[in-house]
């Protein structure tokens, strides 16, 4: 393939450079097949609910923060997937321990004074919060859930929890795979 000395290449030349580089196209079929799995999870429906109920009364505007709530999960709050939650709550821990940071001494020697080991330990740290935070999200989505349950109770309540919460732990688990061995950051993309 030959390329242009005297301009920058055109999308086609670096385009070709990327498929013949082993190591990238590796990188980049990573994160393009972990994207379409993230996609593929925000569609696989949380049980117990009553699909056909739960579109109405969202087409039908009787949950009038469900465009604002389903445009930051992708689809997912429509669809009542079990990635509804997405990164969110991942990207909500990381605020709070930014500002946790600034406000409680211990965290901030960690951040500035312990290097590597520090950061790795604040990391920590912010899946642990998101954890809970995704807990906490996943309650308030099982409580509202439960209005389109074929079968509401106390099975169903911790089911959709658990389904939620653990569909929010993957989508955090990709992107930090997507960081780690494919191409970006993987909670940006």
């Amino acid at each position: 393939m030959v390329v242009s000395r005297d301009k920058a290449p055109t999308a086609q030349e670096t385009f070709m450079q990327m498929a013949q580089a082993a190591g990238l196209r590796g990188r980049l079929l990573l994160t393009i097949g972990l994207l379409i799995l993230a996609r593929f999870g925000v569609f696989l429906p949380v049980p117990g609910i009553d699909r056909e109920q739960l579109s109405t009364a969202i087409q039908s505007g009787n949950v009038p923060i469900a465009g604002i709530l389903d445009f930051f999960s992708g689809g997912g709050f429509s669809a009542l997937g079990i990635f509804a939650l997405g990164i969110l709550p991942y990207i909500n821990a990381s605020i709070i321990l930014q500002l946790l940071t600034a406000a409680i001494p211990t965290l901030e020697n960690l951040q500035k004074n312990e290097g590597e080991a520090g950061r790795r330990k604040i990391s920590q740290i912010t899946r642990y919060v998101a954890l809970g935070w995704a807990i906490l999200q996943s309650v308030g989505l099982a409580i509202f859930a439960s209005q389109f349950a074929t079968n509401p109770g106390t099975l169903f309540f911790v089911e959709t929890v658990l389904a939620i919460t653990a569909g929010s732990m993957f989508v955090m688990w990709i992107s930090e795979v997507i960081t780690e061995r494919g191409i970006g950051n993987g909670a940006s993309l």
